[in-house]
């Protein structure tokens, strides 16, 4: 299914919605598209696809806007932003003087663009823009206006240009945004630096307002960006090197509280451990952490997961686990950690073609899934050091999780939140899944806890209708049911002959997989010398798994037969194999054929035949395998 049909399936349902007095979640479309690094860009509807169209150049900074529908508006890198059709756009407002619209930021600004929707003002945009250290952070923090209703809807930028934020100090590379409380405003956080302050902006229908809340962060230096969790109680901050710095926000006030520093030193080298990136899982309870050692050659790059939900700020940095091991790979180095609409964790790596990808973040430690080579980017280089800098929305009245699950296994979906209402009726919950994916199909379930199985893999939307006080509230999110491996151990070869070996291995192998067998290894396969029964259990790219079973019997064939008519050793036998599945050619010592035998039948006894050194040569004309040897006829 196209994804601009999904779009329009999204719509009508949307309008249905709206017909029927029910109040809708806010639209996440807006962050359905990325533009980043070097040409790249990223759709994640109906699923994760590399965008061939654009225009982008930046190392650090970027941010995209789509509409509530998942439409791409425009993209820029904190210079220059780049319309729908990814053309430069101009300043194109009546006074204006028609050349590229050029914003007062940099190339190496870390996450240093940030696009925020003016409230109340459809089709109006800001775009704030922070400098680099390269640059000696002259231009500070400012901020430009677009309005799409310019240049026949393409957009540009008004009179409203390279406004610079009033903070009387030098500022920090990085701009963060936090949907405020009440669902409508917006908090930007900027941060001084070595002042030890930061500031919250409050953009409001009004504008941007130039009277900041001023907070107190006592650590903080010249170098970092900030990182809001999904539900807006927390900012984390990396200060660049080995420290990170978590702190409370109060969404209402812009409030900056509660400071504590976890430590992430790296036991193996430390003091040259620096955080390069950082991002929450979607449930706010794991913080991700791309590091680098030592900063200056971005080189031994790892994924570092922790788990806030430990308890105590001691434990919470003793809870700090590998999800990625370094490598010593200088192109594979990890730097941006950013999650997708989709509730997955995208990772980008310096100069590779691939994005990597935590598949579920909220699990703790190797279940959270880590995939290395998840996104296939063509030759466009990942970005550096920021994937998308987005403005983190206020988590709906109605929000419900729901982990990715493997095909055949039920998804579990509970209700995360539910409306505030004084009515005294207990809530009604009802579940639509879709029945084709993209679509809100007829299976449904009611309760706040359900599971549903999805019939075949693919990317599904899934409605939830909470019902409070005669007033009804629905949120719909997209859901990802990934593919079960299949695993057959082969059947080649099921009996052991006696001083000898067997490989086992799966008949579907895959480099993406990965292997334990009943021993505890991890290779491709595995060298069996007895009989008995053994397994392997195999994890494909989406951590999803399965196992098959083999029992392996001994056999033997002997080595000397004896045909005198005493009914003891008179003919060659199989022992541990089922004969007439095989094939058989017996030779004698000088390579002629004495016998033949299409289903062997336990009977050869040399009859006719002098006594003396014989080669057998067995073959199973289903599974292909053979077994060779010799045997000896005494008399």
């Amino acid at each position: 299914m196209r994804p601009n049909f999904l779009l329009f399936i999204n719509r009508l349902i949307l309008a249905g919605l709206f017909c029927l007095g029910v109040r809708p979640a806010l639209a996440q479309g807006e962050n359905n598209n990325w533009y980043c690094g070097d040409k790249l860009g990223i759709g994640f509807v109906p699923q994760p696809t590399w965008l061939r169209t654009s225009s982008i150049e930046s190392q650090e900074p970027n941010s995209t806007i789509s509409d509530a529908a998942g439409n791409l508006l425009f993209y820029t890198n904190g210079i220059t932003i780049w319309n729908r059709n990814h053309g430069v756009m101009t300043n194109a407002c009546a006074t204006c003087d028609g050349y590229p619209a050029g914003l007062l930021g940099h190339t190496s600004a870390q996450r240093g663009a940030l696009i925020v929707s003016r409230p109340g003002t459809p089709g109006h945009y800001y775009v704030f823009a922070t400098d680099a250290r390269e640059h000696g952070l002259a231009n500070g923090v400012t901020y430009s206006e677009v309005d799409m209703s310019l240049s026949g809807g393409l957009g540009g930028v008004t009179a409203v240009r390279n406004v610079q934020l009033p903070t009387g100090a030098v500022m920090c590379e990085g701009v963060a945004g936090m949907q405020h409380a009440n669902r409508r405003d917006v908090w930007v956080v900027v941060q001084g630096v070595n002042n030890g302050l930061a500031y919250s902006f409050l953009v409001t229908p009004a504008g941007v307002s130039h009277v900041p809340v001023t907070n107190p962060i006592p650590w903080n230096s010249g170098l970092g960006f900030l990182k809001f969790s999904p539900d807006g109680h927390r900012i984390a901050r990396s200060s660049g090197d080995a420290r990170l710095e978590l702190y409370d926000f109060d969404a209402s006030t812009g409030r900056i509280t509660n400071p504590q520093v976890v430590q992430t030193t790296d036991p193996e080298r430390p003091g040259e451990y620096s955080v390069s990136g950082l991002e929450f899982s979607p449930d706010n309870s794991k913080l991700y952490l791309a590091c680098s050692i030592p900063q200056i050659l971005k080189i031994q790059g790892k994924l570092v997961q922790l788990d806030l939900q430990a308890g105590s700020l001691a434990a919470i940095r003793s809870s700090a686990q590998t999800i990625r091991p370094r490598t010593g790979d200088i192109d594979n180095v990890l730097n941006a950690v950013e999650m997708g609409p989709d509730g997955r964790i995208y990772v980008g790596r310096s100069s590779s073609t691939y994005l990597g990808c935590v598949v579920r973040p909220n699990q703790r430690g190797a279940a959270c899934v880590f995939q290395a080579d998840a996104l296939p980017i063509g030759f466009r280089l990942a970005s550096e050091y920021g994937l998308q800098n987005f403005v983190r929305p206020q988590p709906p009245e109605v929000a419900f999780n729901a982990e990715p699950a493997c095909l055949g296994a039920p998804m579990r979906f509970t209700v995360a939140t539910i409306p505030t209402n004084p009515s005294t009726i207990p809530p009604t919950y009802t579940w639509h899944f879709g029945g084709l994916p993209g679509t809100i199909g007829t299976d449904s379930a009611s309760g706040p806890t359900v599971f549903h199985a999805f019939a075949q893999t693919g990317t599904y939307l899934v409605q939830l209708t909470i019902v409070v006080g005669g007033q009804a509230y629905t949120s719909a999110r997209y859901v990802t049911v990934d593919p079960r491996p299949r695993v057959t151990l082969s059947r080649e070869a099921t009996v052991l002959r006696q001083g000898s070996s067997l490989q086992l291995r799966t008949k579907e192998e895959s480099l993406r997989n990965t292997y334990r067998w009943s021993d505890g290894s991890t290779g491709r396969f595995l060298t069996v010398a007895a009989p008995g029964k053994y397994w392997v259990e195999v994890s494909n790219e989406y951590g999803c798994t399965a196992a098959d079973t083999i029992l392996i019997k001994s056999g033997s064939l002997p080595n000397i037969i004896t045909p005198n008519g005493d009914g003891r050793n008179e003919t060659l036998v199989m022992q541990g194999w089922r004969a007439a599945d095989w094939q058989v050619d017996i030779y004698n010592r000088w390579g002629r054929r004495v016998y033949h035998q299409e289903s062997y039948q336990n009977l050869w006894n040399a009859s006719d035949q002098p006594a003396g050194v014989y080669y057998y040569y067995f073959s199973n004309l289903t599974s292909a395998e053979r077994l060779t040897g010799w045997v000896e006829v005494v008399r």
